[in-house]
C-alpha cells in the first residue's frame, strides 16, 4: 500500500464510493417506483371500490322507492277494497229489504 500513489488511493476510494452511492440510489429508485405503482394500484381500487359503492347506493336508494310505491299502491288497494265492501253490504241490506217487502206484499 505504501508503493502506491496516494492519488491512485483516493481515486479508488472515489470510484467505490461512485458505486456504493450509484447502487444506494438504484435500491432507493426501485423501492421508490415500488411504492408509486402500489399507491397508483390502491388509487384504483379505492376508485372501483368508491364507483361499486355509489352503484349499490342507487339501486338501494330505488328499490326503497318501489317499496314505498308499493306501500302507496297497496294502501290504495285497501281503501278500494273497504269502499267495495261497504257497497257491497249496503246493497245486500237493500236487497234483504226489497226481497222482505216482496215477501210480505
Amino acid at each position: 500500500m505504501e508503493k502506491i500513489p496516494i492519488l491512485d488511493i483516493i481515486q479508488y476510494i472515489k470510484t467505490s464510493l461512485y458505486i456504493i452511492i450509484q447502487m444506494k440510489l438504484k435500491e432507493e429508485i426501485e423501492k421508490y417506483n415500488k411504492n408509486k405503482s402500489k399507491n397508483i394500484f390502491d388509487e384504483i381500487i379505492a376508485k372501483d371500490y368508491e364507483t361499486l359503492l355509489r352503484k349499490e347506493e342507487a339501486e338501494i336508494r330505488q328499490h326503497i322507492c318501489v317499496e314505498h310505491q308499493f306501500k302507496l299502491h297497496s294502501e290504495y288497494l285497501e281503501q278500494k277494497i273497504m269502499e267495495f265492501e261497504e257497497d257491497n253490504i249496503m246493497l245486500s241490506k237493500k236487497l234483504v229489504s226489497k226481497l222482505y217487502h216482496e215477501i210480505i206484499i
